[in-house]
């Protein structure tokens, strides 16, 4: 199964009750493919780029809250590639996020900050905006390591360029994601410091200073 392709508006009309009905199924099937459902959906509550959407916002809120871990995580990822597309980021990643994802703290895993997190290191200058549209769907998560590391780093594949640039949303972001259940994430130490070189104001930050705390 590949990229997921919207179906002919027709064809989706005949097939749509089994279509929204699928999600809940996938906690019972276990065929190969079925998280590509998730994309589906995303296509799905978009729309063509002009003409209605193929599923309402309430709909495909409510397949997503039916279906599996799997094909939650699944539309997220699509998501990523969604907002990369020109108009994506207006036409369905922000009304997405407002209006589809489930807000109940019991869709919030830490499989689901994982792909959030993916998503934020990809957005640029639409970081910020980015950290405000997703921060409440953020929880804890016990592997943050790589991330953490990447946000106190230079090398390649790090993001001490968001650090520098966008400090407090930086902080927002890592504030969520590490809890004080579990050992400190490597290098957070690295960029506890570089935050509070960003912006020292930071520094009478709760948040930050709880990171500090961690992080010694």
């Amino acid at each position: 199964m590949g990229t997921a392709r919207l179906a002919s508006r027709e064809l989706f009309r005949d097939m749509r009750d089994q279509f929204l009905a699928a999600f809940a199924a996938t906690q019972r099937w276990t065929a190969q493919g079925l998280d590509h459902l998730g994309q589906h959906l995303v296509l799905a509550v978009e729309g063509p780029p002009r003409g209605k959407t193929y599923v309402t916002t309430e709909e495909a809120r409510a397949a997503l809250r039916a279906a599996s871990s799997a094909v939650r995580l699944e539309a997220l990822s699509f998501l990523r590639q969604r907002a990369a597309v020109e108009g994506g980021w207006k036409r369905i990643v922000v009304p997405f996020f407002r209006n589809v994802w489930p807000r109940e703290r019991q869709f919030q895993t830490g499989g689901t900050s994982r792909s959030l997190v993916l998503f934020l290191e990809e957005l640029g200058q639409r970081f910020p905006d980015g950290v405000a549209l997703v921060s409440d769907f953020l929880v804890s998560s016990p592997d943050t390591d790589v991330f953490v590391f990447q946000f106190g780093s230079d090398a390649q594949h790090g993001h001490a360029d968001l650090t520098k640039q966008y400090p407090q949303e930086s902080l927002t972001l890592l504030d969520k994601i590490i809890d004080e259940t579990s050992r400190p994430p490597y290098g957070l130490a690295e960029v506890v410091k570089r935050l509070a070189e960003a912006a020292p104001d930071l520094r009478q930050d709760e948040r930050w200073q709880r990171l500090q705390r961690l992080a010694q």
